[in-house]
């Protein structure tokens, strides 16, 4: 953050054939980037933009962060929690979701486990009280200071600048939108009932009876889950 506020140098049911799985239109993507980072202030911190070829930060598609992390160096804050905002620009962020607040280990990768649900075209952030990110002028994020925001609220004093966050993501698909990541966290991903095996689906079988010297097969009733 600039002056005061940082030290420079610094992711309706188809039906379910049984013994397959059904295919999603998307995979798993990882979002952002970890590196040991340099020092912030007490804030949250959304990153909006990142130069070509750079991890991008921000959601493809409609899906379910499963799990993300963050790189802590030797002296580290003791807690971050992941948050997910929408850009409306001009300093003005939503705030759509967030994680738990999460305890940090020194001197490692810390990775948590989720499930938070991160709409396409929305950007990863988090709310931690130093050691957050490096600077660089081909990054832009948005700082905001304390108190800080929750899931819902909205801000037009998000100060823009130059810095690249300490923070990534797997988003995996969510194709029933139940809230359960494709991957790793549903095995029926086309029925928001179940996370379980997909329901079998029912075999029609005929009995045949003989009426008036003629054989008739019995119809099968397809059942709608």
């Amino acid at each position: 953050m600039y002056g005061m506020h940082r030290l420079a140098g610094l992711a309706g049911l188809a039906l379910c054939v049984a013994a397959a799985a059904p295919a999603t239109a998307s995979a798993a993507t990882p979002l952002g980037q970890t590196f040991v980072p340099g020092s912030c202030g007490e804030e949250t911190y959304i990153q909006t933009a990142t130069p070509p070829g750079a991890p991008s930060y921000t959601a493809p598609f409609d899906g379910v962060i499963t799990h993300w992390s963050y790189q802590s160096d030797s002296t580290p804050p003791p807690t971050i929690r992941l948050k997910i905002a929408q850009d409306f620009g001009g300093g003005t962020l939503k705030i759509v979701a967030e994680s738990a607040v999460e305890n940090i280990a020194a001197n490692t990768l810390n990775t948590y486990q989720s499930r938070i649900s991160m709409p396409a075209g929305t950007d990863l952030g988090e709310y931690i009280h130093t050691d957050c990110s490096r600077e660089d002028d081909t990054y832009t994020d948005y700082y905001l200071d304390p108190p800080e925001l929750s899931v819902g609220a909205t801000s037009s004093t998000f100060h823009q600048e130059g810095f690249q966050q300490d923070i990534s993501a797997v988003l995996e698909p969510d194709a029933d939108h139940d809230g359960f990541g494709d991957e790793t966290q549903d095995q029926c991903p086309t029925n928001a009932t179940t996370q379980g095996a997909c329901p079998k689906k029912k075999k029609c079988k005929h009995k045949k009876k003989h009426k008036s010297g003629a054989v008739i097969a019995k119809k099968c009733k397809k059942k709608h889950h």
